[in-house]
């Protein structure tokens, strides 16, 4: 059976934050599904162990992005610029919280920003991060959903600023799993929220009589010779909600598009 929206059940919107312009932007679509979601903001800021442990190094350097040098990085400077980064994002996760009148927490945590993360997740969070959070160390090719989201409601990611606007509708992919199930059920809620239809694509041989995801929507089967990324990529959704059963191919490759990418886990509901 599909879940329907009253079954979804997200209680935070987990939200890691850098000085990047991609995780700022990151902060207002986890806001905005915060809203929709009817749950909690959570901004979290983590100062990363490791460049804290580097600057400790005789070897540690600072290169000015103005081009008047290098010089000595230590770790006092590093704690200082940690300090006012988490302030900043303290102020703009307040800020988004109440343009959207909804509650929020902010925590900042020293570590590693990986098991940080998942210190503070809780069952039946949305975790949303960027990759360019903790990129500087961590492991080339590491899995953020397979790392961050075990007991997860799902991972939201934006794996860059596009220069092309997203204008397509709201796109969940349906290949008639518990995780798939969820997804429709996300994507229907957060759609409603924001008046429009969502649109569901049909992977696989899905027998239309077997499951009919979401009546209310736009449903479409991929055409066989048709890629997932290359689908998507030409029509451009501003939310695309995937099942976290997806393969790893296909799932990287939607990433890649630059779009925001929901991975939903059957945990929710």
């Amino acid at each position: 059976m599909i879940a329907s929206s009253k079954d979804i059940t997200v209680r935070r919107v987990l939200v890691a934050l850098d000085s990047s312009p991609e995780s700022r932007a990151l902060l207002d679509l986890a806001a905005d599904l915060a809203e929709c979601l009817e749950s909690s903001l959570l901004g979290l800021f983590v100062e990363d162990q490791d460049i804290l442990d580097f600057t400790d190094l005789p070897i540690a350097r600072q290169v000015s992005s103005t081009g008047t040098g290098v010089r000595d990085l230590t770790r006092q400077h590093m704690e200082s610029h940690y300090r006012s980064q988490a302030a900043a994002a303290r102020r703009a996760v307040e800020s988004a919280a109440a343009r959207r009148r909804i509650d929020c927490a902010f925590e900042t945590r020293r570590g590693r920003i990986a098991a940080e993360i998942g210190a503070v997740a809780r069952a039946w969070d949305l975790i949303a991060v960027s990759p360019s959070v903790g990129q500087a160390t961590r492991k080339h090719g590491s899995d953020l959903l397979a790392t961050l989201a075990p007991g997860a409601s799902g991972l939201l990611t934006l794996a860059g600023l596009r220069t092309v606007r997203a204008t397509g509708p709201v796109t969940a992919v349906y290949t008639a799993s518990p995780a798939a199930d969820a997804a429709v059920g996300i994507a229907g809620r957060i759609a409603a929220r924001w008046g429009e239809r969502p649109r569901i694509v049909m992977m696989g041989n899905i027998d239309d009589n077997q499951s009919t995801p979401a009546s209310e929507a736009e449903h479409l089967h991929l055409p066989a010779e048709t890629t997932l990324a290359a689908y998507l990529g030409v029509t451009r959704p501003r939310l695309i909600v995937l099942p976290a059963d997806l393969s790893d191919d296909d799932r990287q490759a939607v990433a890649k598009l630059g779009f925001p990418v929901l991975v939903v886990t059957s945990k929710s509901g």
